[in-house]
């Protein structure tokens, strides 16, 4: 999806968001979850028109790229759409971070996004984040040291440790 729209891929919007459906309908047919993870920039609007249950991006990175697609975004979350918002980071910036500057840099982008999508004239409500999401790493960790691994995950449970208190 970091791809999309770019020369390498040939695909309009419309036949990426079909395409994606079609996976997605098949997920739910088996009565499971659906959910997409996109490590990098995209356009966001194209996999929350999707039916994508879950959208898991790395908002440590990314989160004001997401506050661009108010529209897109308040729709995703009225037809009950989860956002896996990936704050913690999953390499070495790991040591120069806190558990409560993440939620703090958490907290800021919620309200960066619902700022953005009043200024078009669309109401999001930075609280409706606090229902209804989850907190995970930024992307993956089978590439990164067991170290780093083991650390990501204690700053993870600080982290939502913090935000479920207040």
């Amino acid at each position: 999806m970091a791809s999309f729209g770019s020369a390498f891929i040939s695909l309009s919007r419309d036949q990426v968001i079909a395409m994606l459906d079609e996976v997605f309908d098949a997920i739910h047919a088996e009565g499971a979850l659906s959910g997409v993870h996109c490590c990098a920039n995209t356009d966001w609007g194209v996999l929350l028109a999707t039916k994508v249950g879950i959208l898991n991006l790395d908002a440590y990175g990314y989160i004001e790229n997401l506050a661009l697609y108010p529209a897109e975004l308040r729709a995703f979350l009225d037809r009950g759409g989860a956002i896996a918002w990936g704050i913690v980071p999953n390499n070495d910036e790991i040591y120069h971070v806190t558990a409560k500057g993440l939620a703090d840099r958490l907290r800021n982008g919620f309200r960066l996004v619902s700022e953005k999508a009043t200024a078009r004239g669309v109401t999001i409500n930075p609280d409706e984040f606090n229902e209804g999401s989850l907190i995970v790493p930024a992307c993956g960790l089978g590439s990164t040291t067991v170290q780093i691994a083991d650390h990501v995950f204690e700053v993870l449970l600080q982290t939502g440790e913090i935000l479920k208190a207040g």
